[in-house]
């Protein structure tokens, strides 16, 4: 150790005191064996200590209370706590000791170990802070507004009173925030106009209005939790301290639209989120002009002019990026787009067969629960084995055109109408005399056309000629107008009697009948003739399988491993078409010697004599019951064809549908068969004999592709979503009829042609769509979504 330094002190030791060690106590059994004794015996005390205490005893907290408030200087405890709280105010010198900032700082910033989450329930629920129950003046000033805080005497009263006002602040200050313009909220601030003389200006677009109810209320309570509580609180109900939502008005839709109304309330140009989708979907339903003015003056939606100048900015974009496209294609040498107006080939019989046998096996599948697993294999066989041109699940692009008051079903009219549809399509007629143009519509409209390019075969011009044009029928009319056929063919009389006809099955199936059998409603007509027809398959797959019972109990009573395959379904369904669904079996039917010379496999079972149900009959029965007839009808095989049953003023032919039989002889694999030959309309006979030559000997491969891959719509690009494209023009032309009702003018007025017809597919889209206000249509029929163009 360094002699320099200086010794360490030494540390004093405290002396102790040895104790003397304490007297034994002597237990009981030490006592009872010593005996009686005559000095008594006590116990030694422990010694007395002597020192004095050097702390003053542990006082409790309500004894420092009590001290502290004795001498802590103050006059009252409110104004020791505005000394304590008071801060230090800029520019002023600040007074505070540290200890007394840092004690401040460590409970307002919660670093002590009572928080102010625990002070404040005490100060709140304190019994003394709440006003007795006769005083009804300071028990109103609870949560009030208006109150000036220095008149509320109780604490309670006074602290809610100031949350109001603090909540009402905030309130206030987050939805202008929302209201604000922000960068990363663009669809709240779209204009429906733009002038061009503000910068940085975005116009509403389509895409902008597709929205659901969902993602915007998922975007209010990302973006402002606080509004989303406070809306929850006014319109959720709460069951054990959850929320819960319910069915008929689902509180977030509520909020969805309390929200926005706030917002729009506040800045008129923030009606992106709700009030102008909204605007414009009323406009869309053709909603009553007050009812826009009362949404309007609510603020969930623009008022009915802002709606109408949206719908013309969008017409204007819409158009054109048409154009656009159009020009772009037209440069490359490509046709991208065609149009859709409105004002068969040989027969494959193998395919043919094939497809009948498949639905057969589709009714009696979806007939038995016991089939129904089976469901999935015939539809991946429709899809598969038995589809010729199976479609791509591309999706399509449509924008419809203005319209005009030009009629198509006349030449000039039709001429001057596909010209008006060219220019606002952007079509250069200088640069598509080496391009196609494909236009489709109803049997009018392709008649038109076809006779048109007839009349103008002589001109130069290639373009003005319709040389470049392809005219197609479309699908629906052309189903639609078979389906007339097959009504006038075999419904028969309202009051048949003949098992055979619809008008007997529709009777007993209290279906209505058409009133008009050449012009049916399509799909109430097409809903009953297939429930008949099934019914009549499924009487066949009894017979072929041999049920002593109905279906149901049949298959009921088979064992799970005895039920048919796919295969087996598919075997026994060839036998019930060629028992009862074909030719044939039609001329077995007719003549009892074709019948006993059938082979097995083609012969049915003769029935027994159909015997008339014993109700009460109709008078009209009654007086026909009783008019003189040559003969009546048998319900047995006659053993030879007697003609006279074949004349037109038969019995026969009047009470139920005309019958014919095809000569000796006939060979059905090597003609052509329309349709539409038997029918009162032998005009889609024609359009469908065009349609097969373009198909088959006129278009190259390429067209020929292209022509059968777009013949059908698909807006969503997935399987099982296709619809024909006529029938998107009835719907659209429906909806355009009906607001022309309303409203009156002519077509080739400015807002037909700028507001209406351009946009008639969007509003369709969204007053169906149940995004926009949740399933307020649900139940309802869908509806699926002029003259519009396809690309």
């Amino acid at each position: 150790m360094d002699g320099n330094n200086p010794r360490p002190p030494v540390k004093p030791v405290r002396k102790w005191t040895k104790q003397p060690a304490p007297l034994p106590i002597p237990s009981l059994p030490t006592l009872a064996s010593a005996g009686p004794s005559s000095t008594p015996v006590t116990p030694a005390l422990p010694p007395v200590s002597t020192q004095v205490p050097l702390r003053a005893p542990k006082r409790t907290q309500y004894q420092k209370i009590d001290d502290f408030i004795r001498t802590n200087g103050f006059p009252t405890l409110g104004d020791f706590l505005m000394a304590l709280f008071q801060h230090r105010i800029r520019g002023e010198k600040d007074y505070r000791t540290r200890r007394h900032r840092q004690a401040v700082s460590a409970f307002l910033r919660g670093c002590s170990t009572i928080k102010m989450a625990n002070f404040i329930p005490l100060l709140y629920n304190h019994p003394q802070s709440r006003p007795k129950r006769n005083d009804l003046q300071a028990r109103s000033a609870a949560f009030s507004p208006y109150k000036p805080l220095h008149e509320i005497l109780y604490a309670q009263p006074c602290l809610s009173s100031w949350a109001t006002r603090l909540i009402g602040d905030h309130t206030y200050f987050r939805v202008g925030k929302l209201a604000r313009k922000d960068p990363g909220r663009r669809r709240r601030h779209l204009r429906a106009t733009t002038n061009g003389r503000v910068e940085d200006v975005e116009a509403l677009e389509w895409e902008d209005v597709e929205f659901t109810m969902g993602d915007l209320a998922e975007q209010y309570k990302v973006e402002d939790e606080f509004m989303w509580y406070l809306t929850e609180c006014c319109t959720g109900s709460w069951k054990n301290g959850k929320v819960i939502i319910k069915k008929t008005r689902p509180h977030p839709i509520i909020q969805v639209g309390a929200i926005s109304s706030f917002i729009l309330s506040r800045n008129k140009y923030a009606s992106g989120d709700l009030g102008l989708p909204l605007g414009i979907w009323l406009f869309a339903c053709r909603a009553h002009v007050d009812i826009k003015r009362v949404f309007c003056r609510f603020g969930y939606s623009v008022s009915d002019s802002t709606a109408r100048n949206a719908l013309d900015t969008l017409t204007e974009s819409s158009l054109a990026a048409l154009r656009e496209q159009v020009r772009d294609a037209a440069q490359r040498g490509e046709v991208e787009w065609g149009k859709v107006l409105d004002n068969v080939q040989s027969i494959d019989w193998t395919h043919i067969h094939d497809i009948t046998h498949s639905h057969f096996v589709r009714v009696v599948v979806n007939y038995h629960p016991r089939l129904n697993h089976l469901s999935a294999q015939v539809s991946e066989h429709f899809r598969t084995t038995l589809a010729k041109h199976r479609l791509p699940p591309i999706k399509k692009a449509l924008q419809p055109l203005p319209t005009n008051s030009e009629r198509e079903v006349e030449n000039k009219g039709m001429q001057n109408g596909l010209f008006d549809f060219d220019n606002m399509m952007g079509v250069e007629r200088d640069r598509w005399d080496n391009l196609l143009l494909w236009n489709r519509g109803d049997g009018a409209s392709h008649a038109t056309m076809m006779r048109l390019q007839r009349i103008l075969a002589t001109t130069p011009n290639i373009y003005h000629s319709l040389r470049n044009v392809v005219s197609t029928p479309e699908w629906w009319h052309t189903k639609a107008t078979d389906l007339n056929s097959c009504a006038s063919n075999h419904y028969g009389p309202a009051a048949s009697k003949d098992p055979s006809s619809l008008s007997r099955s529709s009777n007993a199936t209290n279906m209505k009948r058409p009133s008009n059998l050449k012009k049916c409603d399509f799909y109430p007509t097409s809903r009953s003739m297939n429930m008949m027809w099934e019914a009549r398959v499924l009487d066949c797959w009894r017979l072929v399988l041999g049920c002593d019972s109905d279906l149901l109990t049949y298959f009921d009573e088979l064992a799970d491993d005895a039920l048919p395959t796919l295969n087996n379904l598919l075997e026994k369904a060839s036998i019930i078409r060629e028992r009862y669904a074909c030719q044939t079996a039609y001329e077995q039917s007719l003549d009892q010697e074709e019948q006993d010379d059938a082979p097995p496999r083609t012969k049915f079972a003769s029935g027994t004599p159909w015997t008339p149900p014993s109700a009460p009959e109709d008078p009209y029965y009654r007086r026909r019951r009783h008019r003189p007839s040559s003969a009546e009808p048998t319900q047995e095989f006659p053993d030879s064809v007697d003609p006279e049953a074949a004349k037109p003023n038969s019995h026969a032919d009047q009470d139920g549908p005309k019958t014919h039989k095809e000569p000796p002889g006939f060979n059905g694999d090597r003609i052509f068969i329309f349709t539409f030959a038997g029918t009162s309309n032998h005009n889609y006979t024609g359009y469908m004999l065009d349609l097969y030559t373009l198909l088959q000997f006129e278009a190259f491969p390429d067209l020929r592709e292209g022509l059968l891959n777009n013949y059908l719509f698909n807006l969503r690009g997935e399987f099982g979503t296709f619809v024909e494209g006529d029938l998107m023009q009835e719907w659209n032309s429906k909806w355009l009829e009906d607001m022309a009702s309303r409203r009156g003018g002519e077509f080739d007025e400015k807002f037909y042609r700028t507001t209406i017809s351009p946009n008639v597919l969007h509003f369709l889209k969204m007053k169906e769509d149940s995004s926009l206000l949740s399933n307020l249509n649900a139940g309802a029929s869908p509806t699926p979504p002029l003259i519009f163009a396809m690309k």
